[in-house]
């Protein structure tokens, strides 16, 4: 196994070389000052352990050639990295001598180490392009432009070039400069201007700053991704022949353009005005200043162009950088707006994403579920009781069993109605053409025949009008499935029941707190299911509800969730505080089972987050129904081609999400559409098709001929979020992308 020694390693480029050498399977060393001790972020998830901190991470200080002494003899490293340096340009003029000794002379003291000490370690000297004059008829940069570096740090790292080139061809030492151009990342120093912008417009977005300060707007730099850059570090030592490579892109960017991308991230567009000192950048929607020029920022001798030509490096080991900047900003800015909660945390090298779903975990949740902990029970308890009290009550019904998932609820629901209405096996129950696969999958668990029904084409509900045309003599139910958040015409389904002896089971998992005609979903049926998975209107990680006013229908649920067990035990607290015989009855039978049931339960700490979410569920529904109007506003002028979401009369649409579906008469293809929201970094899923999935179309062939509705909404519909979590931003940023596709077609 090859042994590495970064010096360095806590910062950006140490940490990116560290991960990438362990991938490639070296025992790695870092060296970190006494004063790094608490500023180890960048490698806390490299060396996780205090052993593994003790025996790769050395203390050591590149002024000092004992500490270098003592720790190469005890690595003995195949291959040095040097990236340890005050490398601030700004920072050197106010501390020109610090900058000196450890960016030169401890450049010299490494190397004279080495040499004492007989090692044959292959050294990596990082280099930078501030060894350049900055001058545009130089550019582009390579290996034989002359240096003419204009500050102390581009002194020193000329210094450090310079002596690597003499221990090189005096020693015969594998030394090489690594003369690398601006490489940023999200673990770029704060002080550094592209990290400086990200985080303030960051702040800005998040509503903590009002502006952020600048220095010259127009200084033009070659900026690239720093994980590459360090891809390149580690092929230069596996050449044959030391040499020195230029690394960059090749393509240069102002500060300005720099910022102007930053602030885009958030969908703010930006106006400069004025010149020099004096120079602002305005919100060109809101009139804010966001960007002021500050003089101490400015370089007492600026390097003005910087353009690299990494021509050599392509030819001898064909690195070329993958990482565009406008990448590059992107995942600056996404890992600072995670920070600051405006999306979620993702991937550094992955595209933002606005998911269809959300998880709101608040203090309250936290406090809940810890009570839960210290507790020391995570059996059915007080919270999962509470939970079901509470969510029966917020729709009007006496009783609520919760369970692990709204599909085991609708299993449970079917179960019960068979059990207690005595159907037969092959009887059948009419389900939307459209709806979650668990819809119809819970039919076939109990023996039964799922019988579609085509959907509404405004609601793509179960529709009334289709339903009398699918009743036979073995039809026993109807399942209303209240889909994307808006309740079935419940008075129309209600009305068929009674005429036909039905019973009406309602798969409410997307639709929670709407009211139809004046009336809760979940009590306009024999038994109500809902969800409160992830991606859910509350979300539990795991579970579900039944609800019902029955209260025979209320044990059952109990009992199948609880392995069929008899009721008069299914909590631990059951027989609590009874005697004589009550008790004498409780212990002959709480191990009775008196029907085939389920393991359906779930743990006081789901019980605990559902009790901490419902809490607020108002301010949820609310926020979904904004979003909705919203998106229903603002994608209006595409009306020709998009058919948006609507309310039927009477009915109430609390947007669990935001279903849309292309016209017939637009020429809009969705394969496009999706895809081009996708790479916009949205997520997208598509309405939930069913009848034309490989297990539905094996067991009864080719259904979509017959549901011309379904088949519409299968090929073109699709949905995007309308979660409580959405911010302005990423609803502008949704708009926006629907504006771009169709002004890109030329179609709107």
């Amino acid at each position: 196994m090859k042994k590495a020694l970064i010096t360095g390693v806590t910062g950006q480029d140490g940490s990116y070389l560290a991960e990438l050498l362990i991938k490639k399977g070296y025992e790695v060393h870092g060296l970190v000052r006494r004063s790094s001790t608490f500023n180890r972020h960048n490698i806390d998830h490299i060396f996780t352990t205090d052993a593994g901190r003790l025996e790769h991470l050395h203390y050591g200080d590149m002024a000092d050639m004992n500490s270098l002494m003592s720790i190469l003899k005890k690595v003995r490293p195949d291959e040095i990295y040097n990236l340890a340096a005050q490398s601030h340009v700004k920072i050197s003029f106010d501390v020109p001598s610090y900058t000196a000794h450890t960016d030169a002379l401890g450049v010299l003291s490494l190397l004279e180490a080495v040499r004492l000490l007989g090692l044959k370690s292959k050294i990596y000297q990082a280099s930078t392009s501030e060894l350049y004059s900055g001058d545009k008829e130089d550019a582009p940069q390579n290996e034989q432009t002359p240096f003419k570096p204009k500050s102390p740090y581009g002194v020193a790292k000329l210094y450090a070039f310079n002596i690597a080139r003499v221990y090189r061809e005096s020693y015969g030492m594998f030394v090489v400069n690594g003369i690398l151009f601006n490489h940023e990342s999200p673990r770029r120093g704060t002080n550094f201007v592209s990290r400086k912008i990200a985080r303030g417009v960051a702040e800005i977005c998040a509503g903590t700053r009002d502006h952020i300060e600048l220095g010259n707007l127009d200084a033009v730099r070659d900026w690239g991704y720093a994980p590459e850059y360090m891809e390149a570090a580690w092929a230069m030592l596996q050449q044959e022949t030391p040499e020195d490579f230029v690394i960059a892109t090749g393509e240069t960017h102002t500060v300005r353009e720099f910022t102007e991308a930053a602030f885009a991230r958030i969908g703010v567009t930006l106006r400069f005005e004025g010149t020099g000192a004096d120079e602002v950048g305005i919100d060109a929607a809101s009139g804010k200043t966001r960007v002021t020029i500050d003089p101490q920022y400015f370089r007492p001798n600026e390097v003005k162009y910087l353009q690299g030509d990494s021509g050599k490096a392509f030819a001898l080991f064909g690195w070329k950088p993958k990482t565009t900047f406008a990448e590059l900003v992107e995942i600056m800015m996404d890992s600072e707006l995670a920070k600051v909660h405006y999306i979620k945390p993702k991937a550094e090298k992955t595209d933002a994403r606005i998911g269809v779903g959300c998880l709101e975990i608040t203090d309250t949740e936290k406090r809940y579920v810890n009570e839960v902990l210290e507790s020391g029970r995570l059996s059915q308890g007080p919270f999962i009781k509470r939970f079901e009290r509470e969510f029966a009550a917020a729709h009007d019904a006496r009783f609520a069993v919760m369970v692990n998932s709204g599909t085991s609820a609708l299993e449970m629901a079917v179960a019960c109605l068979k059990e207690v209405h005595g159907w037969q096996d092959n009887d059948e129950i009419l389900c939307p053409a459209v709806t979650f696969v668990a819809s119809s999958n819970v039919i076939l668990a109990n023996n039964l025949k799922p019988v579609f029904v085509d959907v509404d084409p405004q609601t793509y509900n179960i529709d009334p009008a289709k339903i009398e045309e699918k009743i036979t003599p073995r039809t026993r139910a109807i399942m209303a499935v209240h889909l994307f958040g808006q309740p079935a015409a419940m008075d129309k389904i209600q009305d068929i029941a009674r005429r036909h002896a039905l019973r009406i089971i309602e798969d409410s998992c997307e639709t929670m707190f709407a009211k139809y005609q004046g009336t809760s979903v979940g009590v306009m049926s024999d038994i109500a299911c809902f969800s409160t998975y992830a991606a859910h209107i509350l979300v539990t990680g795991v579970g579900g509800l039944a609800v019902t006013n029955d209260p025979k229908y209320a044990e059952i649920l109990r009992s199948l969730a609880n392995h069929g067990r008899d009721n008069i035990y299914i909590s631990i607290d059951d027989d609590k505080n009874t005697k004589g015989e009550e008790l004498k009855e409780i212990i002959s039978r709480r191990f009775n089972f008196v029907r085939r049931g389920y393991s359906y339960r779930v743990t006081e700490m789901e019980g605990a987050l559902g009790c901490a979410q419902l809490e607020r569920h108002a301010a949820t529904i609310a926020k979904r129904k904004e979003n909705g109007a919203y998106f229903n506003l603002h994608l209006a002028q595409f009306g020709g081609h998009l058919q948006l979401p609507m309310a039927a009369p009477g009915a109430e649409h609390v947007f669990m999400m935001y279903p849309i579906v292309i016209k017939k008469s637009s020429p809009v293809k969705k394969a496009d559409l999706v895809q081009y929201l996708e790479e916009h970094g949205i997520e997208t899923r598509d309405m939930l098709p069913l009848i034309n999935q490989g297990f539905y179309t094996d067991l009864y062939g080719d259904l979509e001929a017959h549901y011309p509705v379904a088949k519409w909404i299968n090929n073109n519909g699709f949905y995007i979020a309308s979660h409580q979590m959405l911010t302005s931003h990423e609803r502008e940023h949704i708009v926006s992308v629907f504006k771009e596709f169709f002004y890109t077609a030329g179609s709107s």
